[in-house]
């Protein structure tokens, strides 16, 4: 087992870090805080999980919140490891909320996680079963760290439960103590005839209490007999009364016999009476049989339910239909609504156009004009009349007004000299009262021209528009080849009923559709039928199906709901016809001896019941005798067990007595093939006692000492050495190995012997060495040791 590349995607300290392992020597260098020891408890937590151990349910140990990341939400990696001929890569989610373990073979990319068994306590792939490597061993074999370096009591015994089964029979997991204690819980399991609450002992007062149960069975049984023999007279009895009825019945089937007979034949007229019906109105001929013909009408019972209604409805609706096709107009009486809106479009323009054609507008524009230029020329003349008087005071008024100006000023003293302004003050005013009238005269003047203009102008439009309207009224006469509106009225009048009859006729037309949709619906819904018989489908048809539906229900009414090949079956035709006259008393008398038969079966049913009842107070004695039989076979089976089982457990403690003294050499043997060259063959003889407490041979002392007389340097190199001696005892030749910081107390020469110890054993186990240290750098150079050197970064 060697681990090729470790991935710590989000752990601890490290985000994305890759880690690169040689299969051989991996020398990993950092300084304090740099995360040798997070590497170191990455690999045990990939392996093993952060769980508490030896608690029975899924428990997070401290580790598990320590390297969770502070400032990452995802908390995983990958590592990759080589075992038995595989390349697998482990994935692991550690954080609780989104657990994840798988295994993925790495050559295929196959996820193999479901070929490992489960771990029940932590519900996963249970690597540690795979590898045969529980995490204390682990923990106290291949894992070291300065802390750790001696073996825990954890460990001890399971240790040591596996050292003395390889000693004992060659085999790890197998344990003469462990046989001995299955044994002694297998027979303690059976018991023996004292222990009330073991199976041998219950088997035994079980058989007891069988056998009190099986005499007390014998003696009711008896009574049970007697019982059958009064049962069997009864029965002596109602056979003589069967053969009475047997006789009878004989007679009554004869009977029975002649009137069915006679049924039958009512059948077989009803069914030629529809085959002649067909015959008759059928498109082709038919051999029908009458099982064909109840099968009909049972697959189209609806159909047939329904048919007197529907036929009713058929007629009345192609009668509807006829009738109103009958009530259509003539076509000569009728118009389309395209052509009579076109006749009411141009008789709409007609109206138009004659609107247009106005003579009071004509004349009303005529008079306006008239009037508009009547008061023009008033107008012209008063302003030509005004013109003519400012013309006057300019010629005239001036000059005689600037005279007698001139005369009363040149004759009048200061100041009457101011009357000399009087003349002039006049005059100013009749050239302004003049001005402003032709100036009022002159705007109405152009307000009554605009008026005549916009008059002419509206009577000019008015007589073209109708000429024009007039043009078109003359066309519409000459479209239609009539003479005058009068003409044209009385054929708009015309076109109007004969729209009136076209729409009447559509109405008809639509509701005869109607009734003709309808009367086809039900020919269409009794399709099935017109084929199943051959008809068209028609009116007088659905009459042909309604008179077959008279007969099939003849038909069933006299079957009485059976069916007629069961009574064409129970008729016998080769059998006489019987004289039917006494059929109600032969019924009477059977009936009578019926009853007596029944008294008897009362009789025979409470004899039963009796018997039953008793027999309900005992178990079936074949069943008592198999039940005292199989127990009896249990009792021998477990007396055979036993015996078996305290041979077995004489035998075991015989070979464990001759095993015993194996255990400690061959522990001894593999841990003083280390010891010398670790302590630089200071230490040479361990003695190695069950509970894995060592003592050796102090050559100062002359004789063995415990752990108390060595220096804590040598106790880390002799526990080291116990390491190793454990592995090669367990013959656990292959597979990693993980040293943390873990000769921190070994002085300068028995460390270069730990290194050379180390590249003398990573041919089978992978070295992983993380130190803080650079000596061990330097030593493995000075011995020319083959190593892999990884520096980690201390941020």
């Amino acid at each position: 087992m060697k681990i090729l590349s470790l991935y710590l995607g989000a752990f601890g300290k490290f985000n994305d870090y890759n880690l690169d392992l040689d299969a051989g020597f991996n020398l990993i260098e950092g300084v304090n805080e740099s995360g040798k020891s997070t590497i170191h408890d990455f690999i045990e937590g990939m392996l093993f999980g952060f769980y508490r151990r030896g608690v029975k349910r899924k428990l997070y140990s401290e580790k598990y919140h320590k390297y969770k990341p502070k400032n990452n939400p995802a908390y995983y990696g990958h590592l990759v490891m080589r075992y038995q001929e595989k390349t697998i890569r482990l994935e692991r989610h550690f954080d609780k909320d989104q657990a994840d373990f798988k295994i993925i073979n790495e050559t295929t990319g196959q996820d193999i996680t479901t070929s490992f068994e489960k771990n029940p306590i932590y519900n996963e792939a249970d690597i540690a079963a795979f590898i045969d490597m529980p995490f204390h061993l682990y923990k106290n074999t291949l894992s070291i760290s300065q802390k750790a370096m001696q073996t825990s009591a954890e460990a001890e015994q399971d240790l040591t439960a596996r050292l003395e089964n390889l000693s004992k029979s060659g085999s790890e997991t197998f344990s003469t103590k462990k046989a001995l204690q299955y044994i002694d819980a297998k027979k303690q399991a059976i018991g023996s005839s004292t222990a009330r609450t073991k199976p041998y002992a219950k088997a035994l007062k079980e058989k007891e209490k069988l056998t009190k149960e099986l005499n007390a069975a014998l003696e009711k049984h008896e009574s049970v007999l007697a019982l059958y023999q009064t049962q069997e007279s009864l029965y002596q009895k109602k056979n003589a009364l069967s053969q009475n009825i047997e006789a009878l019945n004989n007679t009554i089937a004869a009977q029975e016999n002649t009137i069915k007979k006679a049924t039958y034949n009512t059948i077989i007229a009803k069914k030629e009476a529809i085959q002649t019906l067909l015959e008759k109105h059928s498109e082709k001929n038919m051999k029908l049989t009458t099982q064909a013909l109840l099968k009909t009408q049972a697959t189209y019972k609806s159909l047939f339910d329904e048919l007197p209604k529907k036929t009713t409805e058929a007629l009345r609706a192609k009668d509807r239909s006829d009738t109103l096709a009958e009530q259509r107009p003539d076509q000569d009486e009728m118009m389309s609504l395209k052509s009579y809106r076109a006749i009411e479009e141009d008789a709409a323009r007609l109206e138009t156009f004659e609107e247009v054609i106005d003579t009071d507008k004509k004349a009303a524009l005529e008079a306006a004009l008239k009037a508009f230029k009547s008061l023009h020329k008033t107008i012209q003349e008063k302003q030509k009349h005004q013109t003519k008087i400012r013309l006057f005071i300019r010629l005239i008024m001036i000059p005689l007004m600037l005279g007698v100006t001139a005369y009363l000023f040149f004759t009048l003293s200061y100041p009457m000299q101011l009357l000399a302004a009087l003349p002039i003050f006049i005059l100013l005013s009749l050239e302004g009262t003049f001005y402003l009238a032709l100036k009022n005269s002159t705007k109405w003047n152009q307000i009554r021209t605009a008026q005549v203009k916009k008059v002419s102008e509206s009577l000019e439009k008015e007589r073209k528009s109708q000429t024009l309207a007039q043009a078109e009224i003359d066309k519409l006469y000459q479209k239609h080849g009539l003479k005058d509106k009068t003409e044209f009225l009385n054929q708009r009048y015309d076109a109007k009923r004969q729209k009136e009859n076209y729409q009447r006729d559509q109405t008809l037309i639509e509701a005869s559709l109607k009734h003709q949709k309808t009367y086809e619906a039900i020919l269409s819904t009794y399709t099935p039928l017109f084929r199943r018989f051959n008809l068209s489908p028609s009116l007088f048809h659905l009459e042909v199906l309604l008179d077959i539906k008279h007969h099939l229900n003849a038909i069933e009414k006299t079957l009485h709901d059976g069916s007629f090949e069961a009574l064409e079956m129970a008729i016998d035709f080769a059998l006489k016809p019987a004289d039917i006259s006494d059929i109600k008393d032969n019924q009477a008398k059977r009936e009578r001896l019926e009853k007596d038969i029944k008294r008897l079966d009362d009789k025979i049913n409470k004899t039963t019941i009796q018997a039953e009842e008793k027999t309900k107070t005992y178990r079936d004695i074949a069943l008592i005798e198999a039940d005292i039989h199989h127990l009896s076979e249990r009792i021998n089976t477990l007396e055979r067990r036993y015996n078996i089982l305290e041979n077995a457990t004489a035998k075991l403690k015989k070979a464990e007595d001759k095993q015993e003294e194996n255990f400690a050499p061959i522990l001894s043997e593999a841990i003083e093939s280390y010891l010398p060259k670790l302590t630089l063959n200071r230490y040479h003889e361990i003695k190695v006692r069950r509970s894995l407490e060592a003592k050796i041979f102090a050559k100062q002392s002359h004789q063995l000492e415990n752990k108390t007389f060595f220096s804590e340097g040598t106790l880390d190199q002799i526990h080291f050495a116990i390491r190793l001696g454990i592995l090669k005892a367990l013959k656990k030749n292959e597979g990693f190995f993980i040293l943390d910081d873990a000769f921190v107390n070994f002085d300068q020469d028995r460390l270069k012997e730990a290194l050379k110890l180390l590249d003398e054993i990573k041919e089978n186990h992978q070295i992983i060495l993380l130190t803080c240290h650079k000596r061990e750098k330097a030593l493995l150079d000075s011995l020319k040791i083959t190593y892999q050197l990884q520096t980690l970064p201390l941020d």
